[in-house]
Order: C-alpha cells, then structure tokens, then sequence
C-alpha cells in the first residue's frame, strides 16, 4: 500500500472540535487566511496539512499509539467542561501532547534545519527526515518543564468565544508584541473548542485546577488576539462570525526571535 503523501500536522481529531457538525467528510470549519486577508470555508480534512511531514513509521505511531489515547480525552474535555473528568495520568498525556504540537510544526521543521546547518555545523547532505524527526523528539523531552511547572487552568464560556490556528498553541507575553519564550510567557494557551480554552499561567503553582473557571472578556479577547498574532497563514473558527473582528496590522514577531527561541533550547 503506498504511503499516504498528506499528513496533518494538526491531527483532524483536533480541529473536529471547531469544525460544524455532521459526517467526517462534511465537518468544515471557517478559516482566515493571513496571506491573502480572505475568508472561507473547507473540510478539516483539507487544513494543516504538509506532504509526507512525517516517515510513514512516526505518522503511524503518532495514529495508533498517541492520538488514539488523546481522542477520548479531548473528548471527554469537551462533553463534561471540567478537567476533574481525566484522571492525573491523563492530564499529563494531554500535557505531553500539548508540547508535541508546539513543537511538531512546518516552522520549527524549517527552523531546526536551520539551526543544524548554521550552528551545529551538520552538511546539509547529511540531513535524513529520520534526522530531523529525531530532533523533533530530543526537542520535546527538553520542552516539557517549561509545559508541567505551570499551573493549568480550564476556562469556559457559553459563547462560541474561542478561535484556533494552525499553530494552536501560542505563547502569551505581558505585551502583544514583546520577545516571548516558554520561559517566561505569561501564558500558554490551548484552545480546545469554541466554548473551552486550557491555559498554562506562570506563577500558579503546578499541576491543574479540577473546577473550570468562566471565561473574563479580558481572557478572551487576550487568547483570541495571540491566535491571530502568532498564527502562521490559518486562524481557525467554528463560526464565521467575530473570526476577524482581533485582526490586527502590525506584523506579527520576527522569525529571527522564534530561532532564536528554538537555538536557546535545542542548544540547552
């Protein structure tokens, strides 16, 4: 059987959750794209997508042995609305993941690439997709501390509030535009649904609070604005409404910083 050549980077399980209902193959979703300042819609089985991204070996072992753990607990998440429904051991599969799809990106891909040529002095002839994946995962153990020292807390609100990107998991500083890492960010922000954002703060102790919290507009317009931000081309929405309501025209961070980012830890 021939290798499948689309791979989603941002698993369709994921972005069913933003998507209007109906059959798999009519789950759609709205998107804005950055590029071109256009909105439409399209199936979540055509959005984040990068040909042959993974081996076929990781693209499987990420299907059978990942994300078929991770299904029912988004799942779970999003049907009960309270993060006292997973267990603790569930939660730090969720958390492992979560640094996964920070890291498991068409620009950190790029971006460690470089980084193996220009400071690490690897010949690019030298460079296999084994090669690159490998790094993908000593990036991920190195990640971790900076996802599991935080306090994590569930917000939620009766709206279809929250948007997502192609990136999905974006760093939030004290400003919109200042230089943010995992470090120091203020926090991480996960979307899960429309209705539910998991959020990472800094100073909040470690582990999760069991009871959700209801969503400020200051929570929202904050996780909203950085998703539009730090988007790299899609902002994602269920609905097509308010998706461009936190377009903003300053540019978002130099590319320079995310390297910059990536060197600190690939180098640590």
């Amino acid at each position: 059987m021939a290798e499948p050549k689309k791979h989603h980077y941002r698993p369709e399980l994921y972005l069913k959750g933003f998507s209007t209902k109906g059959s798999k193959k009519s789950k759609q979703v709205h998107v804005f794209d950055k590029s071109t300042n256009k909105m439409f819609r399209t199936s979540i089985t055509n959005l984040c997508t990068k040909s042959y991204f993974f081996s076929s070996r990781v693209e499987h072992s990420l299907a059978e042995r990942i994300e078929r753990q991770v299904e029912p607990i988004l799942t779970g998440l999003r049907n009960e609305k309270t993060l006292a429904s997973i267990s603790p051991q569930n939660f730090s599969f969720l958390i492992k993941w979560i640094a996964w799809l920070f890291i498991a990106h068409p620009l950190n891909k790029d971006l460690l690439n470089s980084i193996l040529q220009k400071h690490l002095g690897i010949p690019s002839l030298k460079f296999t997709k084994s090669t690159l994946e490998q790094f993908f995962f000593d990036t991920h153990k190195k990640i971790l501390p900076y996802f599991f020292r935080r306090g994590w807390v569930l917000y939620f609100s009766n709206e279809k509030s929250f948007v997502t990107s192609d990136r999905t998991i974006s760093l939030a500083g004290k400003t919109l535009w200042g230089p943010v890492g995992l470090e120091n960010a203020q926090f991480i922000f996960f979307p899960i649904s429309p209705h539910l954002l998991l959020a990472g703060g800094l100073g909040n102790g470690e582990g999760f609070a069991s009871k959700p919290q209801k969503s400020t507009k200051t929570i929202i317009d904050q996780a909203n604005m950085t998703a539009h931000i730090k988007a790299e081309r899609f902002v994602i929405s269920q609905s097509g409404k308010g998706l461009l309501c936190y377009l903003i025209d300053k540019p978002a961070l130099p590319e320079v910083t995310l390297e910059n980012q990536m060197i600190k830890i690939v180098m640590r």
